[in-house]
């Protein structure tokens, strides 16, 4: 996803624009619900959970994001300013993901879009300027 992306695109931009396009087929809401029930159930089932899922594929996009600002020559990141700038933006596809489920408020598509303009508008707030 991430290394499709046009190389001339920021890094936060090529992570927002593949989470925007997984959003365009969001996950079935039962079952999203079911693996909740049995994962809340188990403290153990729950950070493994975390553990596979969350960070695993936060680790792997991080490490993607890396390699494509070495192979294109931009200037690198950090290793937190990466897994900050990845992680704020796994947690706007969370966040529309847990309302999509939870509420049912429309095609996830939008509420991820509602979600990221929440995020920069409140960094933006802070002085904060996000691409």
């Amino acid at each position: 996803m991430v290394g499709a992306r046009p190389i001339g695109e920021s890094p936060l931009e090529s992570v927002l624009s593949a989470l925007r396009e997984m959003s365009v087929t969001p996950p079935d809401a039962g079952r999203v619900r079911r693996i909740q029930r049995i994962v809340r159930a188990s403290p153990t089932l729950l950070e493994r959970e975390r553990s596979l899922v969350q960070y695993g594929f936060a680790d792997r996009l991080t490490v993607t994001v890396a390699d494509r600002l070495r192979s294109s020559g931009a200037q690198e990141l950090s290793p937190l300013q990466l897994r900050v700038m990845v992680g704020s933006a796994l947690l706007c596809y969370e966040s529309a993901v847990m309302a999509h489920v939870v509420g049912g408020a429309g095609p996830l598509t939008a509420i991820f879009d509602e979600a990221v303009d929440a995020c920069r508008e409140s960094w933006a707030a802070q002085g904060v300027a996000m691409p």
